[in-house]
C-alpha cells in the first residue's frame, strides 16, 4: 500500500511541475509577442475571398467562413479585420457595391435590377449601402458617369 501512495504521489509531482512548466512556456510565449495579432494565413484568406466573390447575389455566411478557415467565429473576424485591414462582411458589402458600379456603368439595368443582382434585397436597401460607401445615390452616380 505504501508503494501504490509513493507512486501516486510522484506521477502527481510530475503532473504538477509539468503543468506549471507549460503554465510558465504559455506566459513567455504572451510576453515574448505582447502585441502580437491574429492574422490568416494566405490560404485563408484567398478561401475566405474566394467564397464571398463566387456569387454576390447570394448571401454570405460569416460563421460558415469561419467555419471553412478553422477557426472560430470571433478569432476569424479579428484575424480577417487585421489581415485585410476591414471586417469580412464590410469587404463583402464594399465587393458587392464595386459589382454594381460595373453593372451601372456597363449596363442599361434598371437599379432595381441591379440591386437584386448585387445581392442586396430591395433597391432602397441596396441605395442606402451604395450611398454610404459612395456618398451619393446610384441614380446620381450612374448619371455622373454618362455625364463624364
Amino acid at each position: 500500500m505504501t508503494v501504490k501512495v509513493a507512486l501516486c504521489a510522484r506521477l502527481s509531482d510530475r503532473r504538477l511541475s509539468s503543468a506549471s512548466a507549460r503554465r510558465r512556456t504559455c506566459l513567455e510565449r504572451a510576453d515574448a509577442r505582447p502585441d502580437a495579432k491574429p492574422i490568416l494565413a494566405p490560404w485563408q484568406v484567398s478561401l475566405a475571398t474566394g467564397i464571398m466573390q463566387r456569387d454576390f447575389s447570394r448571401a454570405v455566411s460569416v460563421p460558415d467562413l469561419a467555419c471553412q478557415c478553422r477557426l472560430s467565429l470571433s478569432y476569424f473576424i479579428r484575424a480577417f479585420s487585421n489581415t485585410v485591414g476591414i471586417a469580412p462582411y464590410a469587404w463583402f458589402v464594399q465587393k458587392r457595391v464595386q459589382h454594381a458600379e460595373a453593372l451601372l456603368t456597363g449596363t442599361q439595368l434598371p437599379i432595381a435590377q441591379i440591386a437584386l443582382e448585387c445581392g442586396f434585397t430591395d433597391q432602397p436597401h441596396f441605395t442606402k449601402a451604395f450611398a454610404k460607401a459612395k456618398g451619393t445615390t446610384p441614380a446620381r452616380w450612374r448619371r455622373g458617369f454618362l455625364l463624364d
